[in-house]
C-alpha cells in the first residue's frame, strides 16, 4: 500500500512526519528489519539518510548491533532514557532529532498506536464539552484525552477509569518520553477540577493507575554510607570520564548535568529506603542503616 510522507528542515536533521496510516510490513521485529524495508516506502532520499543516520548512532551509543534492538517504542524508551548527549558527543539538539525520527519510523512501520492530530476535528458531545473549559491549563490538560475520546467513539458521560487506562496504554506503547506519564497526571488533576468548575461536566472522578507518589527525597547524609561514597564515584566518572575507558562517555557532564543527577540518584535511594519493610514507618532503623560501615 503506498503511503505519503512529508518532511521538513529541521535546524539540525530532517523530521519525519507520516501523513498517512502506517504501512504494516512484515518482519519488522528489530531496527534492522526497519533499515532494510525502508526501500519499500516513498521516504525522500534525504529522509532515508536520517533514518540510518539515527538508528546507527543510537545502536552505536548502546554497544549493539541494530539487529539486537527490538523494534518495540517501551524498549527504546528506556534505553534511551539511559543516554545523554554528552555521552554522544551531540548538541541537545541533535539528540533530541534521533528520539524524534526513531519515534516518527516506528510510527510509519506500524510498531506504535498511532495518535490523532492536536487539530483533528471533535465530535459533537466533546466539542461542545471542550468549549466550556476557558482556562489554558485546562484545555493543554485534557486536550490528548478528549481528542482520544472521540477519536475512539466513547460518549463523555461514561468515561470512568476503564477509558483513562486505555489512554495509558496508548500512550505508553506510542512514546518515546517518559514525560509521557506528565499528560496522564494533567489529564487526571484538570478532569477532577473540572468537576467542581464546569457546569454540565461529566460527574465521574479519575484516578491515575500509578497513586499518589509519597516518596520524600531524603538529605545525602541520610542515606547509607556505601551509597553516598558510590553516588560521588559514579559522578566524579561522568564529570571527568577517562580516556583509557573505551566505554566512559566522550565529554565529561556539565555541573548543572551532575547536579541534575546527584538529586536523581538521593530520590532513587530515598525510594528504595521508603519500599523497605524494616525501614517503613521506623525512622530509627533507616538512621541505623545510615551509619552501618560499608
Amino acid at each position: 500500500m503506498p503511503i505519503t510522507v512529508t518532511y521538513r528542515k529541521a535546524p539540525a536533521q530532517t523530521e519525519l512526519i507520516a501523513a498517512a496510516p502506517p504501512l504494516v510490513l512484515p518482519k519488522i521485529a528489530n531496527l534492522a528489519d526497519i533499515i532494510a524495508q525502508l526501500p519499500n516506502t516513498d521516504l525522500p532520499e534525504r529522509a532515508y539518510r536520517d533514518v540510518r543516520w539515527a538508528i546507527t548512532t543510537f545502536c552505536t551509543a548502546l554497544g549493539l548491533a541494530p539487529i539486537d534492538v527490538p523494534a518495540d517504542a517501551r524498549i527504546i524508551r528506556d534505553q534511551i532514557e539511559s543516554l545523554s548527549p554528552a555521552m554522544l558527543g551531540l548538541t541537545p539538539e541533535s539528540f533530541r532529532n534521533i528520539r524524534s525520527i526513531l519515534r516518527r519510523v516506528l510510527r510509519l512501520m506500524g510498531k506504535t498506536v498511532r495518535r490523532r492530530a492536536r487539530n483533528e476535528p471533535l465530535s459533537p458531545t466533546w466539542a461542545a464539552l471542550y468549549q466550556l473549559l476557558q482556562s489554558h491549563s485546562a484545555r493543554g490538560g485534557m486536550g490528548a484525552f478528549i481528542t482520544f475520546c472521540s477519536a475512539e467513539g466513547y460518549a463523555p458521560a461514561d468515561v470512568c477509569d476503564g477509558h483513562l487506562a486505555r489512554f495509558v496504554q496508548t500512550l505508553e506503547a506510542g512514546s518515546l518520553q517518559a514525560s509521557w506519564r506528565k499528560a496522564v497526571d494533567s489529564t487526571v488533576r484538570e478532569w477532577n477540577k473540572a468537576i467542581k468548575a464546569v457546569a454540565g461536566w461529566p460527574s465521574t472522578e479519575l484516578h491515575t493507575p500509578w497513586g499518589k507518589r509519597k516518596v520524600k527525597t531524603l538529605p545525602m547524609e541520610s542515606l547509607p554510607t556505601a551509597y553516598q561514597g558510590s553516588i560521588e564515584e559514579y559522578l566524579d566518572y561522568l564529570a571527568n570520564p577517562p580516556f583509557d575507558n573505551d566505554n566512559a562517555p566522550l565529554h565529561g557532564l556539565r555541573p548543572e548535568s551532575i547536579k541534575t543527577k546527584r538529586f536523581a540518584l538521593r530520590y532513587m535511594g530515598s525510594a528504595l529506603l521508603a519500599s523497605c519493610p524494616l525501614c517503613h514507618g521506623n525512622r530509627a532503623h533507616g538512621q541505623g542503616v545510615r551509619r552501618r560501615k560499608a
